[in-house]
């Protein structure tokens, strides 16, 4: 399969349109070869642009807003955009981050929300990297739609879910967006968060029957089967208490009953009893469990608030808040550990909040927070576990619902490159100086970067997530970052490293260098358990392997904003001082200098032109969206025609030359 591709398309239109792409290569661009290609020396084969992006927020009459949450993401929430970077403006209204975004990509989308400016902003990418100034407010581009990728069982945190028509959504608080989660085959209802396996259920009502359904979070469904025990001719309000048990409760001819469903029998199986309506409770749209009083509350359509005992199979009003939100149904209903309750009304999306006492149990008032999603066919669920969104159970100034840390006060920003839960490749040659056979599979990488930053903005830690896909060499051969904006000093230490014969400081960085250097591994062969020697996942002949993953954690001392250039390197040979850097990247303290300027290699050290052979071509490519690699002993321009011309044009044309639309499988590793 390919791998974290910028597009979503339905798989037979996949299969046309990849059919189509491949018949229309031109004969030249596929005989083409890259032993012909003369390249200029300051073009660096970057797939990435490096933005200094600063955008100030005013108010209307130009007056400068700090503390204004803002949230960069790849491509609209509603497309499936992923969260790049999320921060704060400072005391001068700016929010600013250095970020690496594929050259694809055109645009960025920003949300905020604070009430004080408009919600949305586009944010338009030049051709080149550098500084980028943008007031909110300043314009539209071209969205791009992106792959959201992620495990299946969801996390309990911060967050409400909410069934729109067909469609299941997550409210993003920092942003007061919707985020896709997934789209069903059918309206379904009744939605609840299990806390036991962290999974989604929901009911739907097929052929006069209701069948249990369950959720992961890339949207996939799983017919559990007809509810057995279950006779009611509807099922829309409902929720999981503590005990993994969902609970439907039934209202029907002006009398209530409660279906307990086991969820994890099969086929699902539900016990009814009758609940006592102390005060003719009329019907209520959805009902969340709160774990603090242990019962589940809902709202009426006259605005009045229900709280049903399960235990005393007893339901009534306890308050009566219709004066604030009028008569008209709720159809979902949130909760979490702090005991309030949350509400959206079906016809204009409000989202009101009832706090709780969590002595007495009694509510204290209802509080308008912000508008949502109106619809008619509407549920809602929360982990009943999680932090409340609108408080700071941390003390960090940080809302929980804007806080990517919300238990822990040092901690509350991410940033992500190349964007969360997606992943770039490196792809190396190992010959340097000599020159290589450009396959580029020698060493193929992938690599998530994460940033966390405390409240003020200061990295706390940068979180590596690697996956060593391919090796195909034979010599010995160990890989490293050099961050190239981090001194030694400013490291208290790392994490997740497997090195022997490397040369450490006691805060586990490499000994020796001036900049933070990191080595990841010194022997890649060891890390699959086999000899020097081995091609792994390049060839037929070879062994074929599931990828290495490993996960390198950077504790910082916090004095620093931003790590600088990525500048990732392969060693080889067994050989320390033998490293291939990125083109025109510069080597660490321990590189061999006697190699530059040596058999191929035509770098110009004291003009800061590094690794780039007689034709200006690299040893190493950085694909910023991820790429599959060609076989062995096939060139990268057999692989992925397009690439000659992209190379040509000195990144202009066929920026996507690496996308499966553009690829000629047969000579792709796997295919």
């Amino acid at each position: 399969m390919f791998r974290n591709k910028s597009y979503l398309i339905p798989t037979l239109l996949l299969a046309i349109f990849i059919s189509a792409c491949q018949l229309s290569l031109p004969e030249e661009n596929i005989t083409k070869n890259i032993e012909d290609l003369q390249v200029s020396k300051n073009f660096d084969f970057s797939t990435s642009h490096t933005y200094g992006l600063n955008i100030l927020v005013t108010d209307e009459n130009g007056a400068t807003l700090p503390h204004i949450p803002i949230t960069i993401y790849s491509a609209p929430i509603e497309n499936g955009g992923q969260k790049i970077a999320y921060g704060w403006t400072d005391e001068m209204g700016y929010f600013s981050r250095e970020l690496k975004i594929p050259n694809t990509r055109e645009a960025l989308f920003a949300y905020s929300s604070s009430a004080a400016i408009e919600r949305t902003q586009i944010i338009s990418l030049p051709e080149l990297s550098g500084e980028l100034e943008f007031i909110w407010g300043s314009g539209p581009s071209i969205p791009k739609v992106v792959k959201r990728l992620s495990s299946d069982a969801f996390t309990c945190e911060t967050g409400f879910y909410q069934v729109i028509y067909d469609t299941l959504k997550k409210l993003d608080i920092a942003t007061g967006k919707y985020i896709k989660v997934g789209v069903a085959s059918d309206r379904y209802n009744a939605i609840g968060y299990n806390p036991i396996d962290n999974y989604i259920y929901g009911v739907k009502m097929l052929d006069g029957k209701a069948r249990l359904w369950k959720f992961g979070t890339s949207g996939t469904e799983q017919d559990l089967g007809v509810i057995s025990g279950y006779s009611a001719s509807n099922a829309y309000k409902g929720d999981f208490g503590l005990d993994g048990f969902l609970y439907l409760p039934i209202y029907s001819g002006g009398n209530w009953q409660l279906a307990k469903v086991d969820v994890t029998a099969n086929p699902p199986i539900a016990t009814t009893q009758n609940i006592s309506s102390i005060n003719n409770v009329d019907d209520c749209h959805d009902f969340a469990y709160n774990p603090i009083q242990e019962k589940f509350y809902g709202l009426t359509k006259s605005g009045k608030l229900a709280v049903l005992d399960q235990n005393n199979l007893t339901i009534q009003y306890i308050a009566d808040y219709s004066s604030t939100t009028g008569s008209g149904p709720f159809g979902a209903v949130w909760s979490n550990l702090a005991g309030h309750i949350y509400y959206s009304k079906n016809t204009n999306g409000k989202i009101y909040q009832i706090e709780m006492d969590s002595t007495t149990g009694n509510p204290l008032g209802i509080t308008f927070l912000l508008n949502g999603d109106a619809a008619g066919n509407n549920d809602g669920c929360s982990c009943a576990l999680a932090t409340a969104p609108f408080d700071d159970s941390d003390d960090d100034e940080v809302l929980d619902g804007m806080d990517a840390f919300p238990r822990d006060s040092t901690l509350a920003f991410q940033e992500f490159t190349p964007e969360q839960d997606a992943y770039g490749t490196l792809s190396f040659e190992d010959q340097w100086p000599e020159k290589g056979d450009f396959d580029f599979n020698d060493l193929v990488i992938d690599y998530n970067v994460e940033t966390a930053k405390d409240p003020r903005g200061m990295i706390a830690y940068i979180k590596l997530k690697l996956k060593v896909r391919a090796i195909g060499a034979s010599y010995k051969q160990g890989f490293g970052i050099s961050f190239e904006g981090l001194l030694p000093s400013q490291i208290d230490s790392v994490s997740g490293t497997e090195t022997t014969g490397i040369s450490l400081l006691p805060n586990g960085l490499e000994a020796s260098q001036s900049k933070a250097v990191v080595v990841i591994y010194d022997d890649g062969h060891g890390l699959f358990g086999l000899p020097n020697g081995n091609f792994i996942n390049t060839t037929g002949s070879g062994p074929s392997l599931p990828s290495y993953e490993m996960e390198v954690t950077l504790h910082l001392n916090r004095t620093v904003e931003s790590y600088g250039q990525f500048n990732p390197f392969l060693f080889t040979r067994g050989e320390r001082g033998r490293e291939v850097h990125l083109k025109n990247f510069p080597p660490t303290d321990l590189v061999n200098n006697e190699l530059f300027g040596s058999s191929s290699d035509r770098s110009d050290t004291g003009s800061g032109i590094y690794y780039q052979d007689n034709q200006g071509l690299p040893w190493a490519i950085d694909l910023a969206e991820g790429m599959d690699y060609p076989e062995e002993k096939a060139p990268i321009t057999l692989a992925y025609p397009f690439f000659y011309d992209w190379v040509v044009s000195e990144g202009i044309n066929h920026k996507d030359w690496y996308l499966e639309a553009k690829a000629v499988i047969s000579n792709v590793y796997g295919r």
